[in-house]
Protein backbone atom coordinates (compact mmCIF):
# COMPACT_ATOMS: atom_id res chain seq x y z
CA UNK A 1 0.00 0.00 0.00
CA UNK A 2 2.66 2.20 1.38
CA UNK A 3 5.62 0.97 -1.64
CA UNK A 4 5.41 3.66 -4.09
CA UNK A 5 6.39 6.33 -1.12
CA UNK A 6 9.38 8.15 -0.45
CA UNK A 7 10.69 9.38 2.20
CA UNK A 8 13.21 12.26 2.65
CA UNK A 9 15.25 11.57 5.74
CA UNK A 10 18.51 11.71 6.80
CA UNK A 11 19.02 14.21 3.74
CA UNK A 12 18.14 11.61 0.90
CA UNK A 13 15.36 9.94 0.01
CA UNK A 14 14.49 6.05 0.81
CA UNK A 15 11.94 3.75 -0.01
CA UNK A 16 9.33 3.46 2.35
CA UNK A 17 10.36 0.05 3.15
CA UNK A 18 13.86 0.84 4.02
CA UNK A 19 12.66 2.56 7.33
CA UNK A 20 9.32 0.99 8.55
CA UNK A 21 7.55 -2.19 8.49
CA UNK A 22 3.68 -2.11 8.00
CA UNK A 23 1.90 -5.02 10.39
CA UNK A 24 -2.09 -5.48 9.72
CA UNK A 25 -3.87 -5.29 12.34
CA UNK A 26 -7.34 -5.18 11.20
CA UNK A 27 -9.47 -4.11 8.16
CA UNK A 28 -8.77 -0.72 8.81
CA UNK A 29 -5.82 -0.66 11.10
CA UNK A 30 -2.02 -0.50 10.38
CA UNK A 31 1.11 -1.02 12.50
CA UNK A 32 3.49 0.94 11.14
CA UNK A 33 6.98 0.03 12.97
CA UNK A 34 9.60 2.57 12.20
CA UNK A 35 13.49 1.16 12.16
CA UNK A 36 15.19 4.46 13.87
CA UNK A 37 12.88 7.08 15.93
CA UNK A 38 15.29 9.42 14.02
CA UNK A 39 12.91 8.97 10.94
CA UNK A 40 9.65 8.87 12.38
CA UNK A 41 9.08 12.42 12.01
CA UNK A 42 9.71 12.00 8.44
CA UNK A 43 7.89 8.83 8.10
CA UNK A 44 4.93 10.37 9.55
CA UNK A 45 5.19 13.44 7.01
CA UNK A 46 5.23 11.27 4.05
CA UNK A 47 2.00 8.98 5.32
CA UNK A 48 0.06 12.45 5.47
CA UNK A 49 1.30 13.32 1.91
CA UNK A 50 -0.85 9.79 1.14
CA UNK A 51 -3.96 11.02 -0.83
CA UNK A 52 -5.91 7.71 -2.10
CA UNK A 53 -6.90 7.41 1.57
CA UNK A 54 -8.48 9.33 4.67
CA UNK A 55 -5.09 8.42 6.85
CA UNK A 56 -5.14 9.17 10.77
CA UNK A 57 -1.62 8.76 11.77
CA UNK A 58 -1.21 8.41 15.77
CA UNK A 59 1.79 7.65 17.56
CA UNK A 60 1.27 4.74 19.78
CA UNK A 61 4.85 3.93 21.59
CA UNK A 62 7.90 3.75 19.08
CA UNK A 63 5.04 2.20 16.52
CA UNK A 64 2.50 4.37 14.97
CA UNK A 65 -1.17 3.07 14.87
CA UNK A 66 -2.78 4.53 11.20
CA UNK A 67 -6.55 4.14 10.87
CA UNK A 68 -7.71 3.93 7.61
CA UNK A 69 -10.38 5.75 6.17
CA UNK A 70 -12.61 5.64 3.05
CA UNK A 71 -11.22 6.01 0.06
CA UNK A 72 -11.47 9.56 -1.96
CA UNK A 73 -13.38 7.56 -4.58
CA UNK A 74 -15.87 6.16 -2.36
CA UNK A 75 -16.30 9.97 -1.80
CA UNK A 76 -16.79 10.78 -4.69
CA UNK A 77 -19.01 8.25 -5.46
CA UNK A 78 -21.53 8.75 -2.48
CA UNK A 79 -21.44 12.66 -3.31
CA UNK A 80 -22.37 11.85 -6.79
CA UNK A 81 -24.85 9.48 -5.71
CA UNK A 82 -26.63 12.14 -3.79
CA UNK A 83 -26.50 14.32 -6.11
CA UNK A 84 -28.15 11.79 -8.54
CA UNK A 85 -31.12 11.81 -5.75
CA UNK A 86 -31.60 15.33 -5.20
CA UNK A 87 -31.82 15.52 -9.55
CA UNK A 88 -34.44 12.59 -9.09
CA UNK A 89 -36.68 14.56 -6.25
CA UNK A 90 -36.79 17.49 -8.40
CA UNK A 91 -37.92 15.84 -11.59
CA UNK A 92 -40.51 13.93 -9.45
CA UNK A 93 -41.55 17.28 -8.00
CA UNK A 94 -41.84 19.18 -11.24
CA UNK A 95 -43.56 16.32 -12.63
CA UNK A 96 -46.17 16.85 -9.46
CA UNK A 97 -46.41 20.94 -10.37
CA UNK A 98 -46.72 20.05 -13.78
CA UNK A 99 -49.88 18.14 -13.12
CA UNK A 100 -51.19 20.79 -10.59
CA UNK A 101 -50.99 22.89 -13.50
CA UNK A 102 -52.87 20.82 -16.00
CA UNK A 103 -55.52 20.40 -13.23
CA UNK A 104 -55.97 23.94 -12.34
CA UNK A 105 -56.14 24.69 -16.24
CA UNK A 106 -58.98 22.39 -16.84
CA UNK A 107 -60.95 24.44 -13.74
CA UNK A 108 -60.29 27.67 -15.35
CA UNK A 109 -61.44 26.27 -18.80
CA UNK A 110 -64.98 26.73 -17.93
CA UNK A 111 -64.84 29.91 -16.47
CA UNK A 112 -61.77 31.85 -18.24
CA UNK A 113 -61.58 32.01 -22.09
CA UNK A 114 -59.83 29.55 -23.62
CA UNK A 115 -57.29 31.29 -25.00
CA UNK A 116 -56.18 33.14 -22.06
CA UNK A 117 -56.31 29.45 -20.98
CA UNK A 118 -53.79 28.54 -23.14
CA UNK A 119 -51.51 31.32 -22.37
CA UNK A 120 -51.68 30.39 -19.45
CA UNK A 121 -50.67 27.58 -20.04
CA UNK A 122 -47.92 28.02 -21.87
CA UNK A 123 -46.52 30.91 -19.70
CA UNK A 124 -46.26 28.05 -16.72
CA UNK A 125 -44.60 25.34 -19.23
CA UNK A 126 -42.03 28.33 -19.91
CA UNK A 127 -41.62 28.79 -16.57
CA UNK A 128 -41.32 24.92 -15.70
CA UNK A 129 -39.23 23.76 -18.46
CA UNK A 130 -36.65 26.88 -17.77
CA UNK A 131 -36.14 25.77 -14.10
CA UNK A 132 -36.24 22.36 -15.35
CA UNK A 133 -33.24 23.35 -17.85
CA UNK A 134 -31.63 25.55 -14.61
CA UNK A 135 -31.54 22.85 -12.82
CA UNK A 136 -29.70 20.44 -15.13
CA UNK A 137 -27.19 23.07 -15.62
CA UNK A 138 -26.47 23.09 -11.85
CA UNK A 139 -26.19 19.27 -11.59
CA UNK A 140 -24.22 18.77 -14.43
CA UNK A 141 -21.63 21.78 -12.66
CA UNK A 142 -22.08 20.51 -9.28
CA UNK A 143 -21.20 16.64 -10.82
CA UNK A 144 -17.81 18.11 -12.58
CA UNK A 145 -17.04 19.29 -9.37
CA UNK A 146 -16.99 16.76 -7.45
CA UNK A 147 -15.29 14.83 -10.04
CA UNK A 148 -12.83 17.61 -10.08
CA UNK A 149 -12.79 18.21 -14.26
Amino acid sequence: MFDHLEITAYGEKHPFSDLCQVIVKGSSLLLVRVFDEAARDDVIKALQRVQDFDLNVTVEGKDLKVKLGTSKREHMEAALKLVKQAHEEFKRAVKEVRHAMQDTAKKLDKIVAKDEVSLLQKDMEKLVTGREAEAKRVIEAKEKEIKGN
